[in-house]
């Protein structure tokens, strides 16, 4: 009966063991770098009726053929699930010149929703003459409210385009907890 008695406590130890053991190791988040990708064609608009007879939707750009500046609205897709296991790291915009004269872009980023609050950081990049692409890049650190992460679900852009100035392609990028 004692051995029995002894027996029964050594594996009812180890099973407690492996049980902690593994309750320890499940409880260790498993990440993963996932990205959304868009042409702007699908995200962006023109921001008023005015701008819609010089903002062409290209397949591959959304881009400004006329002769004066306008307004484009990019609203990018993004997954929501309550704040559980995923966040968003940064919002890309590609850009470049088509016609062959260097410009100066400008686009607000802005977090939330209409009825929150919301951070507006504006974003300056100089698109060369050559036609080759540069991003515009809001990440965490960019809204002091957030940092490092955008803990918001939503997030979009007004780009102010110069003539000859095309919306290329978007990127959300952000981590997503998938279990252990």
């Amino acid at each position: 009966m004692k051995l029995n008695s002894a027996l029964s406590i050594s594996v009812a130890s180890a099973l407690l063991t492996l049980t902690v053991g593994l309750t320890a190791f499940s409880a260790e988040a498993v990440t993963r770098s996932r990205t959304f990708s868009s042409n702007a064609v699908a995200l962006c608009q023109s921001a008023l009726p005015v701008f819609d007879g010089v903002i062409r939707k290209r397949p591959l750009a959304v881009q400004n053929e006329g002769t004066s500046n306008a307004f484009v609205t990019c609203a990018f897709t993004s997954e929501d699930d309550g704040g559980v296991g995923y966040v968003s790291t940064d919002y890309t915009i590609w850009a470049r010149s088509n016609d062959g004269v260097a410009h100066d872009l400008s686009c607000t980023g802005v977090t939330g929703h209409a009825t929150g609050t919301n951070e507006y950081v504006v974003k300056t990049v100089n698109l060369p003459a050559d036609g080759s692409q540069r991003a515009l890049v809001w990440s965490g650190t960019d809204f002091a409210d957030h940092a490092p992460t955008i803990d918001y679900s939503t997030f979009a852009a007004s780009c102010n385009l110069a003539p000859g100035v095309g919306l290329n392609d978007t990127y959300v990028s952000f981590t997503e907890d998938v279990g252990s």
